[in-house]
């Protein structure tokens, strides 16, 4: 101490500064962690993607910073200090000055990353300079070629990239290559360290430099001037001065080598830098104070508890600890998030190369498929061909009857095949399955269709086909020939193999909402339960699918329809009830804008319909009512029951020849309208109060003006076909009018002699042309023969005349009853003593598979025998002993 040499005023004495070595010590580390802990701190922030995380983790980083590191620093250094005398703090003005820190250090981090963020957003993609070359070979930047070249210079032990052409394969053989570069740079550290201060010196960090400058010293400043003691501080302002631009100093060296990603030596390097800047400003502006007092010695040497500094700095370090906590917790979730996502991608990937692997075997299978198809129709169009050759030979009735059945076989198997190709080519979306819209003339093309498909309903069979046709649908529609008739027959296909009575209605109709035609194809068959309607549309799915369903077929039909109607830009629905019928309803845009529309027709005209079914009849009624006054009086036995009728539109199949001969001779009051086929018509011709109808009805603008003027138009008598010249449709015709197998199943007479005689062979076959086979070719082998339809009729026969067989060639799927279920009701008949002895089954199925076989011997059969059945492989069987029963010696 010095006391004044004024004798004028107070004694002035300059106080000694004595210094606390451990504290000063505490001081540095406290310094050092807060500034490592905003390393980590500021990484986490860049890293975070979440507005509301990044602002978190800036906020604790600048606690730490400005808290931590700067101010509780500078307050443990201030309490190092010792001055002789009792020092004490203001309170609200130390914790100004904490905030002032804080604040300072929040504004200056929170420029740094938004400044950064910006500009990390301008260089999304390297800038090429005038160095740089681009070429087929790859990319120079900065002298490193990327993608590979004659010219490329790599530096030893970089790593290579597959698929180096594709984006990222670039971006990573880019990456690699400059890391390499700074791997292998051989410049110094210092002259490293001056070029990376000479790139990071900009604007940014001038202003954002001076910003955390001022925060820093008006901290210090404060803090001093929070000190109390009985005396003054006198400063330095030339130190004042040059604490100020150490701190500027220190600031912007902050902000050029603040860590942006984790780097243990980086991070070390950075806090022990900081914290050696944020001591040499502090102790630059505590050595830039005098502390000087008027109060003469001896002073109380009352210091400051040391618990004081001892609790700051504990509260510093907990609060470095308390982040890194957070970090733990944070990178914790991260790696669990990570991890999860990786067992998510692995999952993901997995399975994407099962959808792959599935995709290829399916496009395997289905070029197999199509193969196979085109192989089966080689040797088929070879059978078809020479079939036909051999029908137009002399044969007897016999031979005509073998040549009949081969013809309807083959022409169900080029169906058959046709279907499943088509589906492999639409499956595979193939270049020739692409719709090609024409214009045609649709009303016109779908009488002609349904009127091929007339020819093929039996004639034992009370089923009409109906078409129903609004005034609104246009003549001319834009559409793919080809598919709409393939849709429309497929349809009316499955409709007519699952009605037996009743109709089968095809109604057109538009859809002015949608600019659509509406086609719905409605039976009164047995229908679809609602279970099934949601696969029917599936390939190679069916309703019923056991052994014992009636109806057979591939299931491939209405997958068929489906794609076909997609290809068209169309939708196709479903609705059913069981035991009802169905209706499928088809919709396909491409309506004209505008088109001639026929006004509607309103007649006073009374009309009687009289078809063969009574729910036909209803529907044609219906529909004519719109136009006529319709009754539904039908003549019974004469014509006489018609009075009052001006029209009848009758099936020829209705009337009586007593009617025939009443219509013939009537004066002409009733104009009739009669529809026929096949019939002899001839007696009806040329009667001008009788107009003759081809099947199907077809309720539209033509018939009602006919039947308005009450005569045929002379330009409708024979309707305009548009699709003669569609080879197409004419091969889909010749299909559909291809003969059926014969439909009736032999009538067999068994002598008495050989039902005595017990060797009567029991043929059980549901198919007709299989049981006209069967029968021939056991005949062939000199056997009688008694026959079976389905196992429920085979086992009448059998528990009626039991001994009169010695052996049951019996097929394994059949309706009603199947085979193997009929094999077990035998063999349990024959255990409980209802049948005697044990009769010889021999299972007939085209399943050659060992699951079938095995189901079959496992059902009780001796024997099993594969499809197609050859005459050499019958006689083996039919020649082989019988099997020993139980107790036989």
């Amino acid at each position: 101490m010095a006391p004044s040499d004024d004798p004028a005023s107070p004694e002035v004495y300059i106080l000694e500064k004595n210094w606390r070595p451990w504290l000063i010590i505490l001081s540095f580390f406290v310094s050092f962690l807060g500034a490592y802990t905003t390393t980590q701190l500021y990484v986490q922030c860049r890293l975070s993607t979440w507005t509301a995380h990044r602002i978190g983790w800036l906020v604790l980083a600048a606690v730490e910073f400005g808290g931590c590191a700067i101010w509780a620093f500078h307050f443990v250094a201030m309490i190092a200090l010792d001055i002789g005398m009792p020092v004490n703090f203001n309170l609200p003005m130390t914790i100004f000055s904490a905030i002032v820190a804080i604040v300072g250090m929040l504004g200056g981090l929170a420029s740094n990353i938004w400044i950064k963020k910006r500009r990390r957003r301008g260089d999304m993609y390297l800038p090429i300079s005038n160095q740089d070359n681009v070429s087929e070979h790859g990319m120079t930047i900065n002298g490193i070629s990327i993608n590979g070249g004659p010219s490329s210079r790599k530096p030893p032990d970089t790593p290579e990239y597959e698929s180096s052409t594709s984006e990222m394969g670039t971006v990573l053989n880019l990456a690699s290559a400059l890391l390499s570069r700074g791997a292998h740079d051989d410049t110094t550290l210092p002259i490293r360290i001056i070029s990376h201060l000479q790139r990071g010196l900009n604007a940014r960090v001038f202003v954002v430099g001076a910003m955390m400058s001022i925060s820093i010293c008006a901290m210090h400043y404060v803090g001093m001037k929070a000190m109390h003691f009985d005396g003054v501080i006198q400063w330095n302002r030339g130190l004042i001065v040059l604490s100020v631009l150490i701190a500027y100093i220190v600031s912007m060296v902050a902000l050029i080598f603040l860590p942006n990603e984790s780097d243990g030596i980086s991070q070390i390097a950075f806090a022990i830098v900081a914290a050696i800047g944020i001591n040499a400003m502090h102790w630059t502006g505590m050595w830039a104070a005098t502390f000087s007092t008027t109060r003469p010695p001896p002073w109380d040497k009352g210091s400051i508890p040391t618990v004081l500094p001892l609790g700051v700095a504990f509260v510093a370090i907990i609060s470095c600890l308390m982040s890194y906590v957070v970090l733990a917790r944070t990178i914790t979730q991260s790696r669990d998030r990570l991890a999860e996502m990786i067992v998510t991608k692995r999952k993901l990937w997995k399975a994407i190369a099962e959808k792959e692997a599935a995709e290829r075997n399916d496009k395997v299978k289905t070029e197999f498929i199509s193969v196979a198809s085109h192989e089966l129709r080689t040797p088929l169009h070879a059978i078809t061909g020479f079939v036909d050759l051999l029908a137009l030979t002399p044969l007897n009735e016999e031979q005509m009857s073998f040549v009949r059945s081969i013809q309807g076989s083959c022409h169900a198997l080029d169906l058959i095949t046709k279907n499943v190709l088509d589906f492999t080519r639409l499956e595979n979306d193939h270049s020739e399955t692409a719709a090609s819209a024409t214009d045609v003339r649709i009303k016109d093309l779908v009488f002609d269709m349904l009127q091929t498909c007339m020819a093929k309903i039996s004639n034992t069979l009370s089923v009409d086909i109906i078409i129903i046709m609004d005034r609104d649908v246009p003549d001319v529609f834009n559409v793919d020939e080809t598919y709409f008739a393939r849709v429309l027959m497929n349809l009316v296909g499955n409709a007519m193999k699952f009605t037996r009575r009743g109709y089968i209605l095809v109604r057109l109709w538009t859809c002015a909402d949608e600019d659509s035609l509406c086609i719905s194809v409605s039976d009164t068959g047995i229908g679809i339960s609602q279970s099934s309607q949601k696969i029917v549309f599936e390939p190679f799915r069916q309703a019923d699918t056991s052994l014992t369903r009636k109806h057979l077929g591939t299931g491939l039909g209405l997958a068929i329809c489906r794609q076909l109607v997609a290809k068209m830009n169309g939708r196709i629905t479903l609705e059913s009830e069981e035991g009802k019928g169905s209706e499928f309803t088809v919709v396909i845009p491409g309506l004209p804008n505008t088109y001639p529309m026929r006004p509607a027709v309103q007649s006073k005209i009374r009309i009687a319909v009289w078809l063969r079914s009574k729910r036909s009849s209803t529907v044609v009624q219906w529909a004519l009512s719109a136009h006529f006054t319709v009754s539904a009086i039908d003549p019974v036995h004469h014509v006489k029951g018609l009075r009052g009728m001006e029209r009848v539109v009758a099936d020829i199949k209705c009337l009586t020849p007593q009617i025939i001969s009443e219509i013939v001779e009537s004066d002409g009051a009733i104009k009739w309208f009669i529809l026929h086929g096949d019939e002899s018509v001839r007696e009806l011709r040329n009667l001008e109060h009788v107009v003759l109808l081809k099947r199907p009805i077809c309720v539209d603008d033509l018939l009602i003006k006919m039947l308005t003027r009450g005569r045929a138009e002379e330009a409708q008598l024979v309707r305009k076909v548009s699709i003669s010249a569609n080879p197409a449709l004419e091969e889909l015709k010749r299909i559909i009018a291809a003969p059926s197998p014969l439909a009736q199943s032999p009538i067999l007479e068994i002598p008495p002699d050989v039902q005595e005689s017990g060797d009567v062979i029991l043929l059980v076959e549901d198919n007709p042309v299989n049981q006209q086979l069967g029968v021939k070719m056991l005949k062939k082998l000199g056997r009688t023969v008694d026959v079976a339809e389905n196992g429920k009729v085979a086992l009448e026969k059998i528990m009626e005349n039991r001994r009169q067989y010695s052996l049951v060639l019996m097929d394994s799927q059949m309706p009603v009853l199947s085979g193997p279920s009929t094999c077990r009701r035998i063999r349990a008949m024959e255990a409980a003593g209802e049948l005697p002895g044990r009769l010889r089954i021999i299972s007939l199925t085209a399943n050659v598979d060992s699951l079938s076989q095995k189901e079959c011997m496992e059902a009780g059969s001796d024997h099993f025998l594969p499809k197609p059945l050859t005459l050499k492989l019958l006689r083996e069987e039919l020649e082989r002993p019988p099997m020993p029963t139980a107790g036989s010696s």
